[in-house]
């Protein structure tokens, strides 16, 4: 069953009289439970659908449909909502707020949801430990290594139990051993259950996704089923 789904996605970027084409007409799909990888050159497209997928950012034409319901037409308001509540995004810049701790970083996202200070402590706690940063939960961001500041960024993103988590070149900034303690999250979290899509320019994390779809000047050129 398709958790996510495109329909003739287009993407142009205005820039006075220059119109950037990114997107090209794509159709693509994501099944509960997968974990899928977006590949290919730079320029391609690929963060760009990635955005569009989240909504992020608004597609030029095209439909997105999440969960069986068509989220193209939504107001920012009701997009916003639904990225509040039932996605969560990964980030290479790991995006936490330097003056919160690891924990605070997690509870806020919840908080932000309505649960209560307790309980939003117990959660973030819950995931932190999970995440392997049991003794980290009171450290700033500028006190974790690369690979455990983007742990906190995944746990912060998962949290509310989102229904698809998206990636955006999670490795890019860290180490081939920090690279890999994320993967093995990455790992777990879809063995639990998770969607997963990610962006990522490293054949050997691709590999270890159950799928790859290779993006080319903005338009699909393969899904590589490894099934």
């Amino acid at each position: 069953m398709n958790i996510l789904s495109t329909e003739n996605l287009f993407k142009d970027y205005i820039n006075g009289p220059v119109v950037s084409k990114v997107l090209k007409g794509i159709d693509f799909n994501v099944k509960k439970g997968e974990f899928l990888a977006v590949m290919g050159p730079s320029g391609s497209g690929k963060s760009t659908l990635l955005y569009q997928l989240g909504l992020i950012d608004n597609a030029t034409s095209g439909k997105i449909i999440l969960d069986g319901q068509s989220v193209s037409d939504l107001t920012d308001e009701e997009k916003q909502n639904i990225r509040l509540n039932s996605l969560g995004f990964v980030f290479q810049d790991y995006a936490l707020i330097p003056e919160l701790t690891a924990s605070e970083n997690v509870m806020i996202a919840l908080m932000m949801k309505g649960y209560s200070k307790q309980k939003a402590y117990d959660i973030s706690a819950h995931y932190l430990e999970m995440m392997g940063l049991k003794d980290r939960l009171r450290n700033l961001p500028s006190q974790l290594s690369g690979g455990e500041q983007q742990r906190v960024s995944v746990a912060r993103a998962v949290a509310h139990k989102p229904k698809i988590l998206f990636a955006d070149e999670p490795t890019a900034s860290l180490d081939s051993t920090m690279s890999e303690q994320v993967m093995s999250v990455f790992k777990e979290l879809h063995k639990n259950g998770q969607t997963i899509v990610m962006v990522t320019h490293e054949p050997e994390y691709g590999k270890l996704t159950q799928r790859i779809v290779y993006l080319r000047d903005g338009k699909i050129e393969n899904h590589n089923h490894k099934f």
